[in-house]
């Protein structure tokens, strides 16, 4: 099913984080529009909620956006997220990949929009990572 969410508090935001975790991101569809004080990644997320794993096309919009800040992943590769969180004082996001990668997203308030665009798809594979703790 299609969705589109908004998260303007830590309980919705859990909620986008779970939704997207084992996203698939090319780090090219993630990009920072410093003048609109956004933050627009784009991606496929696994969507376990039907019979046979699928893979959905997405949107995500961060905004009040400060600064964004990456480490430890390769500039034209792509990443799997394994994490997005919230800093203790719900100020920085932070995604984390697989392999190590960060981005740590500086934001003014807490306002997210997730949205699915196009028709699902089998997923061909799927993650074998142990969930962290």
């Amino acid at each position: 099913m299609a969705r589109r969410i908004y998260a303007v508090d830590t309980e919705n935001a859990l909620v986008v984080a779970a939704l997207l975790q084992d996203s698939i991101i090319r780090l090219s569809d993630i990009r920072h529009l410093p003048k609109s004080r956004q933050l627009v990644v784009s991606g496929s997320r696994l969507d376990r909620s039907h019979k046979h794993p699928m893979r959905q096309n997405f949107l995500l919009r961060v905004f009040d956006v400060e600064r964004v800040r990456g480490r430890g992943f390769e500039k034209h590769g792509y990443g799997v997220l394994l994490a997005m969180e919230l800093g203790d004082d719900d100020r920085e996001l932070w995604c984390r990949f697989a392999g190590g990668g960060d981005l740590c997203v500086s934001i003014a308030a807490l306002r997210l929009q997730l949205s699915d665009h196009d028709q699902p798809w089998l997923a061909k594979a799927l993650p074998s990572h142990e969930a962290s703790t």
